[in-house]
C-alpha cells in the first residue's frame, strides 16, 4: 500500500491505494472525484509536471490536480464594438478580419449600422482584410459623404 496526496484547488485528500495503481486509477477511485469536487476536463500533475494517466505514483507524493482550459477560449477571441454610445462584446475565432465583422448582420442589427462605416482601432481606419487583434476595442463610425465632382 502506498499514501497519495491528492490537492484539487485548495482542498487535499490523502488516501491509500495499492502499489501500482496508475493516476487514472486514483483520480477514479470512489470519493476522490467527489470529495474534491472536479470534473473529468483535468490534468495531473507532480511537482509542476503533468503526468500520463497510465503512470503510478511513489509512495507519499502529491498530485495536483488542475481544470484544463477549455479548447473553445484557445480557438476563439473577443473583440468589443463601439457604435456611438452603443456597445458589444463579441467572442470571434481567431481568423476573423474586419470585414467579417462589419458585414456581419447579428452585429449590424445589434449596433444599427448600415453600409456606410468604417472600423477604427486607436483612431486608424482599418482595412477589411485586417484580422481583427485580441482584446481589441473597435469603434465603428459613419463615413463622410464626398460630393460628386
Amino acid at each position: 500500500m502506498k499514501t497519495i496526496t491528492i490537492r484539487y484547488g485548495v482542498d487535499r485528500l490523502e488516501k491509500e491505494f495499492e502499489d501500482g495503481a496508475t493516476v487514472s486509477q486514483i483520480l477514479g477511485a470512489p470519493g476522490v472525484k467527489a470529495g474534491l469536487g472536479f470534473s473529468d476536463n483535468v490534468r495531473a500533475l507532480v511537482n509542476g509536471v503533468e503526468l500520463d494517466m497510465a503512470l503510478s505514483l511513489e509512495d507519499g507524493e502529491e498530485l495536483v490536480i488542475e481544470t484544463r482550459c477549455n479548447t473553445k477560449a484557445q480557438d476563439n477571441k473577443t473583440v468589443v464594438l463601439r457604435y456611438g454610445v452603443d456597445r458589444m462584446e463579441k467572442v470571434v475565432p481567431y481568423a476573423t478580419t474586419i470585414g467579417q465583422l462589419r458585414l456581419d448582420p447579428k452585429i449590424r442589427a445589434s449596433l444599427g449600422f448600415g453600409d456606410n462605416v468604417r472600423m477604427l482601432l486607436n483612431g486608424v481606419a482599418l482595412s477589411d482584410d485586417t484580422v481583427v487583434p485580441n482584446a481589441a476595442e473597435i469603434v465603428v463610425e459613419t463615413r463622410c459623404n464626398e460630393k460628386a465632382s
